[in-house]
């Protein structure tokens, strides 16, 4: 039994009332919203996601397709609709959430609430627990009036919430029948649907909120997305507002399958116990506002190592706010009640409880999507996940002060909220118009591990993001010969940015008259001292000065060994691009980009986790004692915590032995691309499948198969290759290489489903549950989308929509058919990729870049202005490149630049003068037509009627 000990904000690296400055801070700067703000459908008022899977999984009649029967996914949907039915009424207080315990009585499902349970809700679950119980325990097909009385129940519990969708529906579908007139002429599909909304509306009027959910669960299930679009004639607000409002109406009903299906399927739900979570908050509440008040906005710049005038507030929250205007701001903030969100609840009752008395499962179940706060929390503190997070800080935030925590729980919360704090100083310290995107934890063929964010900033802010990101793998720990003398040096060569660091680094200096010490950027003690190599930011000695990987690269303190480039991938969460460090840490023997993923994982579980230096790793390496080590500090872990990447180095050692033979990389490529090849060449037709692919025609089927093929071994082409598939595919729409990559992930699951996530699971020997069947487009639907420029529709039929909307132009470069004229900015940023790798550049790529002034008649000077130029300009997170392609076809190259970049170099403006609008101007596609000027006949009218009624009748 291990120690248990407080957890308490009493000491100096851990410190609640400055984790709430900052966090109030951000929230004024960023204007409460972190992340990049989400799709209309989840703004504040309902966040809710109504995810397609659960309903597909919820009748509760036909249940013979065991196949596609997922427990975890079952379970996870069950958590969210208990979770939605606790938070009955509107607002961030009501906000629920719950998770699932296994107890060897049976489940145990524990709801909790961010201001407490209201006095309805035990009483409500206790009658949820009891009818789930006798419905589990009732032989399916028979029914003894349980499953009515579940539904009577929700909906009686629901009754104020139905009530605002009502209401919330009326609005939208009033607006709807007076701007999309129907028409006699208009396609039946959308006279039907036209129907069945107005006789929703009409029947929101007068029928019982029973059937109206009925109603609007029917219509939801019946028609798609496009469907809402053709019948809002082409206008996708709308149609979304519309849709929305419809599936918020109809919930309830899925909620009602979704847990009928848990209560008929998983085991251990006939002894099901749900345990309403009360967690006292009056004195945390009492502490924290007394420790706020001593926390001042003025100390909080402090803190921050910035002086605290109007200049300083301007850069850091934007022209509009001085001093003055800040601190009213902020004290109004830091006035609020604090509160102890539910899923915060959920975390400390789970570390408070005996293993042996029930174990948490990995997933949260919740109301709404999870606040920014929260969802940082989680990443960094283990293996919990929630449905996802809206990216916005709200009230308060508070962890309070917890008595009894074994000591590695204590531990390990610790070093969460230290990341948490790490986390919001990294974005305060991020440009306010740039923002970050955030980053998913688990995308579709990228990295497992984790996904690097793309950064464009200066270096202090990459220096917090590197300590960042030095935090998670000491969590994770918790959880689960050649040198290079180069002084390689990870200032940018983008001159733009080398003048941002000159004007810190001279800020910095300048603050030094009045400022004589600050925060040490490793173990954030006071000091007056700076790096005594190279004397540039505040460091204790010269031990914190190299104890920052990123630092260690960009100051001569000490030679640079393959160690440190290890270190430095694993907290980048790429692979290494150092060839020596390929072969001194076994990458180079991986046959397959899984082993190389498993093998980083590996070293992230151990680099800095328990004070482990990249010194120590050097010196295991040396000694040839690398494999024994490794084996050793992950044997002194507790087996729940050490993950999966070390069962599979076991099977594995043999990557670090050095002789066994190195992979050659060429010919490594190429094998796995035959392979590819040959394992999608059973997808063709009998009489293609004994060509070689460049025999197969036309060429759009050829060149579609070649992707196909790589798609569905979750890889995507490179920008330099001689196929251009990089660019007839959509790639050059990305603005970075995450996002490339989030891109692939997308047509690998548009064309393999979830092969992705099996193959690496099976690669770590996981064992692999049951899968809900996913729809995997066939090379023929695949190959005839592209030649026809529907690959969008092609996805959306796939319920791919939600992901390639995170894709911005996606759509309008894939509309294009193959060989047809498309925007010349997207063959200028194909220029820059072939610029970055110094490779020969084919001549459509070179036309696109002279139309944007980067000539052959330019000198190497001139050149490498105007590249610099164009790389920073596709750097800026709000650019649309289209808007660039249309000021330069009426040119107004110039201005733009000079709008986007005020501080434009002379000599690029001087070459972009120079630059004559083209004869020819873009084609834009027309975004809808004037609607019908006529109603829909009654006869439509009576069919959509007894459409939708049949269909309630039928469910």
């Amino acid at each position: 039994m291990s120690m248990a000990i407080p957890l308490s904000w009493d000491q100096p690296s851990l410190s609640g009332d400055r984790l709430q400055a900052y966090a109030s801070l951000l929230r004024i700067q960023k204007d409460g919203q972190i992340y990049e703000r989400l799709e209309a459908e989840y703004e504040p008022g309902d966040q809710h996601m109504i995810s397609g899977y659960e309903d597909d999984d919820t009748n509760s009649i036909a249940v013979n397709d065991l196949s596609s029967f997922n427990e975890d996914r079952l379970k996870a949907a069950f958590q969210d609709r208990v979770a939605e039915l606790v938070a009955n009424v509107k607002g961030g207080h009501h906000v629920a959430a719950t998770q699932i315990f296994d107890t060897p009585q049976g489940i145990k499902l524990v709801v909790a609430k961010n201001e407490g349970l209201d006095k309805r809700d035990p009483e409500f679950l206790q009658k949820l627990q009891d009818l789930l119980r006798d419905i589990s325990r009732t032989q399916t097909g028979h029914d003894n009036g349980q499953r009515q009385a579940l539904w009577a129940e929700m909906l009686h519990h629901s009754d104020a919430r139905i009530r605002e969708w009502i209401a919330e529906f009326q609005g939208i579908a009033a607006k709807f029948n007076q701007s999309c007139l129907g028409s006699s002429e208009d396609v039946i599909p959308v006279q039907l649907l036209r129907g069945n909304i107005l006789v929703l509306l009409d029947a929101s009027w007068k029928e019982s909120k029973d059937k109206i959910v009925e109603m609007a669960h029917a219509i939801w299930n019946t028609w798609e997305e496009q469907d809402f679009i053709d019948v809002c004639n082409s206008r996708p607000d709308l149609a979304r507002k519309v849709r929305l409002s419809i599936g918020f109406l109809g919930r309830l009903k899925i909620a009602f399958n979704v847990l009928l299906r848990a209560a008929e399927r998983l085991s251990g739900f006939d002894e099901l116990t749900i345990c309403p979570l009360t967690w006292s908050k009056h004195s945390s509440r009492k502490r924290w506002k007394e420790r706020n008040k001593s926390w001042t906005l003025s100390k909080t710049f402090q803190s921050l190592s910035l002086p605290f005038n109007d200049v300083s507030v301007k850069e850091l929250c934007g022209p509009k706010w001085d001093k003055y205007k800040l601190a009213r701001e902020f004290d109004k903030i830091q006035r609020q009640s604090p509160q102890i969100h539910a899923e915060i609840q959920l975390i400390l009752y789970g570390a408070q409880q005996d293993l042996a008395e029930g174990t948490p499962t990995s997933y949260i179940g919740c109301s709404k999507r999870s606040c920014f706060l929260c969802w940082e929390f989680l990443k960094m503190y283990g293996a919990y996940r929630t449905r996802a997070t809206h990216g916005k800080i709200y009230n308060l935030w508070v962890m309070p002060s917890v008595e009894g925590l074994p000591e590695q729980q204590a531990k390990l919360i610790a070093r969460a909220l230290q990341s948490v704090e790490h986390s919001v100083k990294m974005h305060l310290r991020t440009e306010k118009e740039k923002g970050l995107r955030l980053g998913k934890e688990s995308t579709v063929g990228d990295s497992s591990i984790a996904t690097r964010v793309e950064f464009h900033g200066s270096l202090r802010t990459m220096e917090q993001i590197m300590e960042h990101l030095s935090i998670q793998r000491q969590a994770a720990q918790i959880r689960g010969p050649n040198e290079s003398t180069d002084d390689t040096s990870l200032l940018s060569q983008d001159p733009y940015e080398q003048r941002a660091f000159d004007l810190e680094v001279s800020n910095s200096s300048e603050d030094t008259d009045v400022q004589q010490g600050g925060e040490c950027r490793w173990c954030e003690n006071y000091t007056e001292n700076r790096c005594p190599y190279c004397n540039k930011y505040w460091y204790c000695n010269a031990t914190c000065a190299m104890g920052s990987v990123f630092h260690r690269f960009e100051c001569a303190g000490r030679a640079l060994t393959t160690a440190d480039y290890l270190e430095r991938a694993v907290l980048e969460d790429e692979l290494p691009d150092d060839p020596q460090t390929l072969d001194d840490y076994g990458f180079s023997r991986c046959k397959t980009w899984n082993q190389k993923s498993h093998l980083l994982g590996l070293y992230g579980g151990l680099l800095k986790g328990d004070k482990l230096s990249s010194e120590e790793v050097d010196e295991w390496r040396r000694s040839g004692t690398l494999v024994e080590n490794i084996v050793s500090k992950y044997m002194a872990i507790p087996e729940r915590y050490r993950g999966s990447y070390f069962p599979w180095f076991l099977q594995h050692k043999y990557l670090l032995e050095d002789d066994f033979p190195v992979e050659d990389p060429i010919m490594a490529e190429m094998e796995f691309l035959a392979a590819a090849i040959e394992n999608a060449a059973v997808f063709l037709k009998p009489e293609d499948q004994m060509k070689h692919f460049t025999q197969l025609e036309p060429v759009e089927k050829r060149d579609a198969f070649l992707f196909f093929a790589m798609a569905r071994e979750s890889t995507h082409p490179h920008p330099t290759d001689s196929s251009d598939l990089w660019y007839k595919f959509g790639f050059c729409t990305c603005r970075e290489k995450h996002q490339e990559r989030n891109l692939g992930g997308l047509y690998a699951k548009l064309v393999s489903g979830n092969k992705f996530h099996q193959d690496y699971e099976r690669s770590l020997g996981i064992p692999m549950p049951k899968q809900l069947r996913v729809r995997e487009a066939t090379f023929d639907e695949f190959w005839h989308a592209y030649r026809d420029g529907s690959l969008i529709s092609l996805m959306d039929k796939c319920n791919l929509s939600r992901d390639r909307q995170a894709f911005q132009n996606l759509e309008s470069f894939l509309a294009v058919r193959p060989g047809s004229p498309r925007p010349l900015v997207w063959r200028l940023r194909h220029y820059l990729e072939f610029e970055e790798m110094r490779a020969n550049i084919p001549e459509d790529v070179l036309t696109g870049a002279q139309a944007y002034g980067m000539s052959s008649e330019l000198n190497p000077r001139e050149k490498m202005e105007m590249t610099t130029f164009y790389k920073k300009l596709w750097s800026q997170y709000d650019l649309d490149p289209l808007e660039m392609e249309d000021a330069r076809c009426r040119g107004r190259l110039v201005e733009y630049a000079q709008k986007r970049l005020p501080n434009l170099d002379p000599d690029v403006a001087r070459l972009l003068e120079k630059l004559r609008p083209p004869l020819a101007t873009v084609q834009r596609r027309s975004s809808g037509s004037a609607p019908p000027s006529s109603d829909s006949g009654s006869s439509v009218w009576q069919s959509a009627t007894d459409m939708l009624w049949s269909l309630v009748g039928r469910r």
